[in-house]
């Protein structure tokens, strides 16, 4: 089992109906957005079953650590990711699909267009 796949299972496991806890009120807007739907992405990896989806929600999990390290360097990612999940219901996490999907689609259209040359 890939070390996603293990932290995906865990965050499912762990997962608390309990509403959320104010987890990202220290967060910068940005950070935030990326947080959720990195945890949001991780979430889906450990329900998703076809390898070739994983793969592609593993990527996108990685943009979006990409992002948040880059921008903000001295948090503990990772950490942080395994405590939000733990207090943020999959309903509010749920909320975030479509706008995490769009950013998602957008980044491949971004990068599609730069492959072709256009």
């Amino acid at each position: 089992m890939s070390l996603i796949a293990a932290f995906a299972a865990g965050l499912a496991l762990s997962a608390s109906p309990s509403p959320q806890t104010d987890a990202l009120s220290d967060l910068k807007p940005a950070d935030r957005a990326d947080l959720q739907c990195m945890t949001l992405l991780t979430a889906m990896v450990g329900a998703e079953q076809n390898e070739t989806t994983r793969l592609t929600l593993t990527s996108g999990i990685t943009y979006y650590l990409g992002r948040l390290q880059g921008r903000t360097p001295d948090v503990k990612w990772v950490d942080r990711l395994m405590a939000y999940a733990r207090t943020e219901p999959t309903a509010a996490l749920e909320a975030n699909r479509t706008r995490c999907a769009g950013e998602m689609q957008e980044m491949g259209r971004v990068m599609t267009a730069a492959a072709s040359g256009g």
